[in-house]
């Protein structure tokens, strides 16, 4: 009997227990997780509060600490109408100004104080600070992106959270909280970081004193307020905004309809600019998906994979010269149009050419031969050691698609087209890039790097991504070999329109046929400056191109150029 009591006794505390313990996961969740939430809530109830950015969210930052996000402020008409005498001549002087229509201002002016819709030029919002309009104000509201945003394939954009979307991050109580009306990330970035970039407050804001009923108190002044947000984060990048922009600059003065651009630095594995093209507004999602006839305005081409041609011919070289199946002085006989088993861009052929001199002239028959020496598994072992088994970015979670099957260069009748970099070899540029970062240094392959870290409402850094230590792909003997013969490819091969001079530079041209019957081309050019002290990788990739040489090489040479002024 005793024995009983006492065992109800135990069962009943551990319930106790067991409830206290939910109580207290409550109370975190409220007065630590939710805290600047409810105290927003509780200045809500007291003021009309009307917030002077587009969105309560984090920054994202270059590697210096400059804003890639939120930068820009623009103005904008703010309306008080319980502080108008005249609410007729308000409007009519009012809509002269911004050129609308008076009534349907009068309308809005029946309502609570806010924001109108329309940005306004800096002209129309001097005429209205000159006209010291009763309860017209103008204010600068943060936009989120800037006028002419870059990397937007990158950063991503914000769109109105789906139905779907409210439900699941609403069953997960730790999460922040989410209203129907909040802004969440799509695509990007934006996306993949939601639960970190996202706030909790409003950091700006307009507050109007209101009484009991949410009505404006006329005699207490109307504020602008400035508070911090505990529960924004901030990402910072190992893009450098200077080196976006010459990227994006050379794409477009070049007029690439679709392609990208990507760079490295060589010795940390560091992203410094990821450029594609068809590029789209942030600001106006919907022009975007209006004029997205082809589909591929939203599609990231640094992440897409894509057929290299013979950009994949330095891993067959790799691959041949580690395994001592050729020397660069190795001959070789190309008959141009009448030479097996694939023939050559040359119709009366290079003739009788060294390895050295086919890598510079990008002779497919003698890549062929020598894809069919080493075979199929050789050249799978040293594009699995280059980079090419993964699509891996530190810091994206899911970076384009899962990843190349470099399986599929095994099957029957592959291993001729696969060593020129056709048939079933898909590549991305950025896999590409990272290739030829660790030919340029000294055979080290590392994984590359786009996100250093989190930053917290202060910009203190709370979580690191540290950068890869790298791992052995080729000898160095392999590495300096292949450089020579990448050097021959910018002084007398095809690729010399990339030479850089001065520094120097070297690299690989490539030409995939996307379309044979309809000629159509993706140009392709990736390599490295300068000659001595390699510090930049540089891929460019030009959808539609003539050729590499033709196309992309003289973008690698521009941007190339550009960047190695810069301090």
């Amino acid at each position: 009997m005793e024995f009983r009591r006492q065992k109800r006794i135990i069962q009943t505390f551990w319930i106790f227990i067991f409830c206290f313990a939910l109580l207290l996961c409550r109370l975190f969740v409220v007065q630590i997780r939710h805290s600047a939430d409810y105290a927003a809530k509780a200045e809500a109830q007291q003021n009309q509060i009307i917030p002077l950015e587009e969105v309560a969210r984090g920054d994202i930052l270059d590697r210096n600490k400059v804003p890639l996000t939120g930068s820009g402020f623009v103005p904008k008409v703010i309306v008080l109408p319980y502080l108008m005498k005249d609410k007729v001549t308000t409007a009519h002087r009012l809509g002269s100004i911004l050129q609308a229509d008076p009534q349907v201002l009068l309308a809005r002016f029946a309502g609570r104080p806010g924001m109108l819709p329309n940005e306004i030029s800096l002209r129309q919002a001097q005429a209205i600070k000159r006209m010291r309009l009763e309860g017209v104000q103008v204010y600068y509201i943060k936009k989120r992106y800037d006028v002419n945003p870059l990397a937007v394939h990158l950063i991503g954009h914000l769109g109105k959270i789906s139905g779907a979307e409210l439900a699941r991050y609403a069953s997960n109580p730790m999460q922040k909280a989410y209203s129907r009306t909040d802004l969440i990330g799509k695509i990007g970035l934006e996306r993949y970081y939601e639960r970190w970039l996202k706030g909790t407050r409003y950091e700006t804001y307009l507050q109007i004193p209101t009484d009991a009923k949410n009505r404006p108190l006329k005699g207490l002044d109307v504020k602008v307020n400035k508070v911090k947000d505990p529960g924004r984060n901030h990402l910072i990048l190992t893009i450098d905004k200077r080196i976006q922009l010459i990227a994006e600059q050379a794409l477009d003065r070049h007029k690439i309809a679709a392609g990208a651009v990507v760079v490295m630095d060589i010795r940390s594995g560091d992203i410094l600019a990821l450029a594609s093209r068809p590029v789209f507004d942030p600001n106006n999602i919907s022009s975007a998906l209006q004029n997205n006839d082809q589909g591929n305005v939203f599609l990231d081409n640094c992440l897409q994979f894509l057929q290299p041609g013979s950009v994949f011919k330095p891993v067959v070289a790799a691959a041949a010269l580690e395994l001592g199946a050729v020397r660069p002085d190795s001959r070789f006989l190309c008959l141009g149009e009448r030479d097996e088993p694939v023939k050559c861009y040359r119709k009366e052929g290079h003739g009788l050419i060294s390895f050295a001199e086919a890598m510079a002239y990008s002779c497919n028959p003698v890549f062929a031969r020598v894809g069919q020496k080493i075979g199929a598994a050789n050249l799978i072992e040293y594009a699995r050691k280059l980079g090419f088994a993964e699509n891996g970015v530190i810091g994206i979670p899911h970076a384009g698609d899962a990843g190349e099957n470099l399986a599929k260069l095994t099957e029957p009748y592959t291993i001729v087209n696969s060593s020129i970099g056709q048939g079933p070899v898909l590549v991305t540029p950025v896999q590409v890039t990272a290739m030829m970062a660790a030919i340029a240094g000294d055979g080290i392959y590392k994984k590359p790097r786009l996100v250093m870290g989190i930053l917290d409402s202060n910009y203190n850094l709370t979580k690191a991504f540290a950068p890869d230590a790298g791992e052995r792909a080729l000898s160095p003997e392999t590495s300096r070999t292949l450089r020579e013969m990448f050097k021959g490819v910018t002084t007398m091969g095809t690729g010399k329109l990339a030479y850089v001079p001065g520094w120097g530079s070297a690299g690989k041209t490539g030409s995939a046929q996307v379309d044979k019957n309809q000629g159509i081309v993706d140009a392709w050019f990736t390599g490295y400056a300068p000659l001595d002290a390699p510090r930049y990788a540089v891929t460019v990739l030009i959808k539609g191109g003539e050729s590499g040489g033709k196309s992309a090489a003289p973008v690698f040479r521009e941007i190339m150029e550009t960047m190695l002024l810069l301090k």
